[in-house]
């Protein structure tokens, strides 16, 4: 009886067991990853689908008071569509560009070190595509946009921290193993500008030497829907119909390193809809 009493509480134990998803780098060490994004768009009727491949490399370069301080570097970017010309050129505005961001000890995204280093970067591959194609129209018009929605670090945030916020999402999390976890939270939505309620369930197991950590988010449709029919009639709107949800997939080694991530986001609004597929893996 009390060897089985001593299994029961260990077998408890074993599958309660609280961890941090934390990360431990080493200093100076290099992994190589690849990406894959994947975009489907569709506004008006008209239907946009586009992808993008590229491999990057990520390395701890300094490990202080103030964080732990990583290189971010594009390697190569390659598309599905047979670019030419100046759209070839801008497509691949990325390769060769080095982000220096801090995080906290435990993996939390903090800040970037460099934006003036990022910007040059910008300013220096817009001047020499305007002068490879100088007296070409679209290159002018294009260059001029890219300079109004890049040339800020608040715009280039956006642009370019995505995989990075991706990655570092979720360090710094306490889980218990194997078990799920539900919440619900009021949180601001990015497109309709109200506050809504998200459904949150995320998971963590032990297979194979590897943690795989699951999360699965989406607006509480039900409460949602009556928040947005609510809102549309305190402010003389037509009535919205709208859902959104996103989806992750990490798999890390026993240490918490990157292996593999899935993320998948949907939204629709009416008519509308917007789809982001991204997988990041170790380039072997």
């Amino acid at each position: 009886m009390k060897l089985l009493s001593l299994f029961i509480i260990l077998s408890t134990f074993l599958f309660s067991k609280e961890i941090e998803i934390k990360l431990n780098p080493t200093l100076n060490k290099t992994t190589n990853y690849q990406a894959l994004v994947k975009n489907h768009q569709k506004s008006n009727g008209k239907i946009i689908n586009n992808s993008l491949e590229y491999k990057f490399s990520n390395t701890l370069i300094e490990n202080s008071v103030d964080g732990l301080l990583f290189s971010w570097k594009i390697k190569s970017i390659s598309s599905e569509e047979k670019l030419t010309g100046v759209s070839k050129e801008l497509e691949n505005i990325n390769e060769g560009l080095e982000i220096k961001f801090y995080t906290t000890q435990s993996g939390i995204y903090k800040s970037v070190d460099n934006w003036d280093e990022i910007l040059e970067f910008f300013e220096t591959k817009l001047k020499k595509i305007e002068d490879d194609f100088w007296g070409d129209p679209q290159a002018k018009q294009s260059v001029t946009a890219l300079k109004k929605s890049l040339l800020k670090p608040e715009q280039l945030s956006e642009y370019l921290l995505q995989e990075i916020n991706l990655i570092h999402n979720f360090y710094g999390a306490t889980l218990e193993l194997n078990n799920q976890t539900t919440n619900t939270m009021m949180i601001k939505d990015n497109y309709l500008s109200i506050s809504l309620p998200i459904l949150h369930q995320s998971k963590i197991e032990f297979k194979n030497k590897q943690y795989i950590f699951e999360v699965n988010e989406k607006i509480d449709q039900l409460r949602s829907n009556k928040i947005i029919k609510d809102y549309a009639n305190e402010n003389n709107l037509e009535a919205v119909q709208y859902s959104n949800s996103q989806d992750f997939r990490f798999i890390y080694d026993s240490n918490f390193k990157l292996l593999n991530l899935e993320y998948v986001k949907s939204v629709k609004i009416n008519d509308d809809e917007m789809e982001k597929y991204i997988i990041i893996s170790i380039d072997k």
